[in-house]
């Protein structure tokens, strides 16, 4: 299993060009045995979100951009569309009104995967516009899914976009205790 694992990685890190302090703490991540939260960070347009669909690729799970001056509704809305798009187990269900709904959802699909020892990743884009004032997102996020007991380990990626004077992107792995199983 392990040399499948690293032969997928080396043939990852052939797509992206430098970033191999970065490409070293993704693959840390991908080779840990316990879930993982990533915040990447840094100036706009130098290729984040490139480095994190690219290295991830098909081990994205579920993928969820936020909207730019979306309101809270929209932001939702477009949260339970991309989860419609890899499951259809939603689609006649009401529309969540708060955060909290929504993430249940989101642990009512990733609990109804077929476990496996491949690592699934979920990845948040543009981190900023979903949590704006009083959208109550950063709050679901840390009581829905850090809470939640890991038995099968994801590591998350979520992209935070332009924090503090960064220059360049820094990716930065903190380890949970756990997370969405």
């Amino acid at each position: 299993m392990t040399t499948i694992i690293n032969q997928k990685i080396n043939a990852m890190l052939k797509k992206l060009v430098g970033r191999l302090g970065e490409q070293e703490i993704l693959t840390d991540a991908l080779n840990s045995h316990r879930s993982e939260l990533i915040a990447i960070y840094g100036r706009r347009r130098i290729g984040k979100t490139y480095l994190v669909r690219t290295f991830f690729d098909k081990q994205i799970t579920f993928s969820f951009t936020g909207l730019s001056n979306g309101k809270r509704t929209h932001q939702i809305k477009n949260f339970m569309l991309k989860l419609n798009e890899v499951t259809n187990n939603f689609e006649g269900e009401k529309q969540p009104t708060d955060w909290l709904e929504a993430f249940s959802y989101l642990k009512t699909f990733i609990k109804g995967m077929k476990e496996t020892k491949k690592k699934k990743v979920i990845f948040i884009d543009e981190f900023p516009w979903v949590d704006s004032h009083k959208s109550g997102f950063l709050f679901a996020f840390e009581n829905s899914i850090y809470p939640y007991p890991v038995s099968n380990g994801f590591p998350m990626a979520s992209l935070k976009g332009p924090v503090g004077l960064s220059e360049t992107a820094t990716p930065m792995a903190f380890p949970l205790a756990s997370l969405i199983s």
